[in-house]
């Protein structure tokens, strides 16, 4: 029996979108972390305007639709990542239509830097000291920003919660963490797309 490597994966999503690293693809001096869970508006709105965006990762774990709980060894998995970003509003781009945008604006490019980095499976693999995640894949969901704080003529946060989807592996070590399932039982499909039998 094999355990999903949730704390790796953390460790991997935490380098790729807050310390600009990556195999493939990085993202240089966008995101910081420092957005513990129960952050009040007023601290929120302060940590907000660092130059370092701050975020936060969360994980939910669900089944595969192609898990195959006969395997025992095997298990595939979803998680769905929440990455929520934080950036404070000044008064003046509350008010003014031009600079409330360009905040706006800055929250969908956020969305979009993540995918340069999360959607590619040679960052995903292991981590910066080589221990192997599990996580064979991301794909981007959505990007839904919201805003957070006091009323019209006082600075505000606007909140960011972008989504992704990545499928993660358990497996004994003589199969490799970097395989897919098949929708065949008995059948694994490595990276390289090649099929292992699994008697």
């Amino acid at each position: 029996m094999s355990n999903i490597l949730i704390d790796a994966i953390y460790e991997r999503l935490r380098e790729l979108a807050e310390d600009g690293v990556g195999n493939v693809r990085t993202i240089q001096g966008r995101f910081g972390g420092n957005l513990p869970e129960g952050t009040d508006v007023e601290e929120e709105l302060r940590r907000g305007i660092l130059t370092l965006a701050p975020a936060e990762i969360n994980l939910k774990m669900r089944k595969h639709p192609q898990h195959i709980a006969r395997l025992g060894n095997v298990q595939i998995h979803l998680l769905d990542a929440e990455i929520r970003v934080v950036r404070t509003l000044s008064v003046a781009e509350h008010v003014d239509d031009d600079l409330r945008d360009d905040v706006k604006t800055q929250a969908i490019v956020d969305g979009n830097a993540l995918c340069q980095v999360l959607e590619i499976p040679a960052n995903l693999h292991t981590t910066e000291g080589g221990n192997p995640t599990g996580l064979v894949g991301g794909e981007y969901v959505d990007s839904n920003p919201a805003y957070r704080g006091k009323a019209a003529g006082e600075a505000q946060s606007l909140v960011t919660i972008h989504r992704f989807t990545f499928t993660a592996v358990s497996s004994p070590d003589s199969i490799g963490a970097s395989s897919l399932l098949n929708e065949d039982a008995g059948r694994l499909l490595t990276e390289d797309g090649f099929f292992l039998l699994l008697e």
